[in-house]
């Protein structure tokens, strides 16, 4: 049976550690630079302001560990279980995490430029006001993950899974969500055609466009259009309602159902009573124009195509 061994505080460099088994041990200020540590298990361990650089940790357990302030720096970090650690304002630069798991860990504060999480886990992660320029979560699962306050500056989320993800006020110039995808509870077995399925698809694909596109629409970026729905979310009524959950939606980057399509279907019915020169309404037309060119030529007026939309017999182009 291994034995843990005392190591907090020390310094370790051009060490091959292996599968050490260190699980529930209080490591905090220990400081490793090109060492081996894969497959370890450090689960439930105090690694509080330690400081790791150029370390391979791929394929270590790391539940529940404390890792508040450390320095996890240009480090490999492959297939690790960060699941329930605490990464608070820790220093992540430039260190791959692919594959790694970090499912309802909290990461706020963490500074993490250049990180890699692409195929990495962050189910329920925490990363309020987290610093993520330019990151790498290419077809990582993001369901439930709170970005709020984030820096995400040129961070890449393309196939990146964003169901119930929030964004509140987090700065996203320059990401990259083209080709996000929705989480559906859908196997291959259950692929075939439904007599529901159009509708669906043709609800996504309108939303695809809402969500994800609006980035690449006349240079005007998503941010700008939230305080349009915020303008109209401050009115009474169901319209103003389902704007306001849009809104939210909006900001977070996900994908809906065609079930939540009545956002959008509210959005129009208030378009159709504002005035013309509306700041709201002003920002939103070109919006909806280059969704729905038969708004520009007039062959179909905003509560006609709100009608459409309701029962599903209009797509965006």
């Amino acid at each position: 049976m291994a034995h843990p061994v005392l190591m907090a505080g020390q310094r370790l460099r051009n060490t091959r550690c292996g599968a050490v088994q260190q699980a529930g041990c209080h490591l905090r200020g220990l400081r490793l630079e090109n060492c081996e540590l894969r497959r370890a298990d450090l689960s439930d361990t105090d690694l509080s302001d330690a400081v790791m650089r150029l370390v391979e940790l791929d394929g270590a357990n790391l539940q529940g560990a404390q890792l508040a302030g450390a320095r996890i720096e240009e480090c490999s970090a492959e297939a690790v279980d960060f699941s329930r650690a605490r990464l608070t304002s820790a220093h992540m630069h430039q260190s791959e995490f692919a594959r790694a798991v970090f499912d309802h860990a909290d990461l706020s504060g963490a500074l993490a430029d250049g990180a890699g999480f692409r195929g990495a886990s962050l189910r329920g992660a925490m990363l309020l006001g987290a610093h993520l320029h330019d990151a790498d979560f290419r077809g990582a699962d993001l369901e439930g993950a709170d970005f709020a306050d984030a820096d995400l500056t040129g961070a890449d989320f393309r196939g990146a899974l964003l169901a119930n993800a929030c964004f509140d006020r987090a700065c996203v110039d320059g990401c990259r969500f083209d080709v996000a995808v929705p989480i559906t509870n859908r196997t291959d077995a259950d692929a075939s055609p439904s007599a529901d399925d159009g509708q669906e698809q043709r609800a996504r694909a309108l939303l695809q466009r809402l969500f994800v596109g609006v980035p690449s629409i006349e240079g005007m970026h998503v941010d700008r259009f939230v305080p349009a729905l915020d303008a109209f979310a401050r009115e009474d009524g169901d319209a103003a309602a389902a704007m306001q959950e849009f809104a939210r939606r909006l900001g977070a980057g996900g994908l809906m159902p065609s079930a939540t399509l009545q956002p959008l279907v509210g959005m129009l019915h208030a378009l159709e009573s504002a005035p013309d020169n509306d700041e709201a309404f002003a920002q939103w037309q070109p919006l909806l124009e280059h969704l729905f060119p038969e708004l520009v030529d007039g062959s179909v007026s905003y509560e006609a195509l709100a009608q459409r939309l309701a029962t599903g017999k209009s797509t965006a182009r």
